[in-house]
């Protein structure tokens, strides 16, 4: 087995998911699905899930995985299901973090220049990810700083094209980003 610190099986078939976390030993264990896997390949979606301490989804997808409308019903069902946290995903609303005994609802960056969401709910889980590697253990304190990092990430994203504004990212604009997010210096 490949140890690491951590491991994020990003939105691709459960099948291949779960033959990558055959093959993993890690800390710290998250996933991303979509409403195509959900619809056609849900048992083997459900042993994933399982088997996962997060699960990022977005609110569409939470309904339609959980049969729940109400995102707090949809969060409880799908904790449930075996994830320690559920992050849902809520674009311009920002994103919400559900434990068994929480709920936290976090902003979204505001941005100035909206051109393209293609890809921010991904860079919004790999920074969350990226951050979690460096933290001494997973606790709802810690991921609500990393998804505050995940959300200055992603609203650098949708202000590009494609690739084009993540491509030319730099620390300095996250920084600046995840402190108006997290309320100033002194918060990390």
């Amino acid at each position: 087995l490949l140890k690491a610190k951590s491991l994020l099986l990003c939105n691709n078939d459960p099948n291949i998911q779960r033959r990558v976390l055959e093959q993993m030993d890690a800390e710290i264990i998250a996933m991303d699905t979509m409403n195509l896997w959900i619809r056609i390949e849900k048992e083997t979606l459900d042993n994933v899930v399982s088997q996962v301490d997060i699960l990022f989804i977005n609110d569409v997808e939470a309904q339609l995985y959980s049969n729940f409308k109400n995102l707090d019903d949809a969060a409880r069902k799908l904790l449930g299901m075996g994830p320690r946290y559920v992050i849902i995903k809520k674009g311009e609303h920002g994103s919400s973090l559900y434990t068994r005994n929480s709920v936290s609802h976090l902003p979204a960056f505001a941005v100035k220049r909206f051109v393209d969401p293609t890809g921010a709910g991904d860079s919004f889980a790999g920074a969350t990810m990226g951050y979690l590697t460096k933290v001494e253990a997973l606790n709802k304190d810690s991921l609500i700083v990393a998804m505050n990092y995940g959300a200055a990430v992603a609203s650098i994203t949708v202000e590009g094209f494609g690739t084009t504004s993540i491509m030319n990212i730099t620390k300095q604009e996250i920084e600046s980003r995840f402190q108006k997010l997290s309320g100033g210096p002194g918060r990390i």
